[in-house]
This record gives C-alpha cells, structure tokens and sequence, in this order.
C-alpha cells in the first residue's frame, strides 16, 4: 500500500504486463525518457496511473472509474506523448477496458481521437 492510502497494482495487472515497462524504455533524450510511470488502484475500484519524472515530480497523470472509463487526463508537459503513454498503460492496467468518456472538453475529444479505441459521441459537456 503506497503512503497515501493508495495500493499499487502489482498484483492486479495482468500477467502479460511486465511490471519492468512501468519504467519508460526510450532513447536518453527522448520526450519521456527517465519518467516512472506507476499504476494504482482505489478501494472503490477506480485507479490512477501517474507520470513521475525525478527531481521534477508528477509530471502526468490519468484517473479511471472502476468500469474503466477515464474521469480525465493532466499533464504539465504537453505535446510529448505523455497522456498517451499514461493511456496505453492504462490499457494494460485495465486488461483492456480503458474507454473515452462522453463528458469530454475539444482537448479531451482531440486526445480521444488520437490514442484511438471507441469514441463514444461527445455530450453537451461544456468544460474548457
């Protein structure tokens, strides 16, 4: 259990994600080179999975419900493949039932569209 309360996942992902790719595997230099990704899991079922780059701090971070829809994304660094790396380990996290939100901002739509699985239609969501 973290030292927030949270518990890690380590033993819920699944079988076929290594827990050695919680650690970014890119060319020294590249966008997310250096950066921790860890994944964890709420008592009510929902989890997070974090972008942590040393020295820096959270850099990213993606929150899910416990049917795997994402409630939303953040990161500080844009434009450098972070919440799309935050996506697809949250995919892995998820065994595969990480899905778009209807309630989705034009840069939650823009993301949604680009990391790609179904996209529902957007709602009358009116945030930024």
């Amino acid at each position: 259990m973290g030292k927030d309360g949270s518990q890690w996942f380590h033993n819920w992902i699944p079988r076929n994600a290594a827990a050695a790719d919680l650690k970014a595997k890119r060319k020294p230099g590249s966008a997310h080179s250096g950066i921790v990704f860890k994944t964890s899991r709420h008592d009510d079922g929902s989890g997070r999975v974090s972008a942590v780059r040393p020295g820096r701090g959270e850099v990213g971070n993606l929150n899910f419900s416990k049917t795997g829809r994402i409630d939303d994304v953040f990161t500080s660094e844009r434009r450098k493949g972070i919440a799309t790396a935050l996506y697809k380990r949250g995919q892995r996290a998820t065994g595969g039932r990480l899905k778009h939100s209807t309630d989705r901002t034009a840069a939650g739509d823009a993301f949604a569209k680009a990391v790609g699985g179904i996209v529902p239609p957007r709602s009358a969501f009116r945030g930024r």
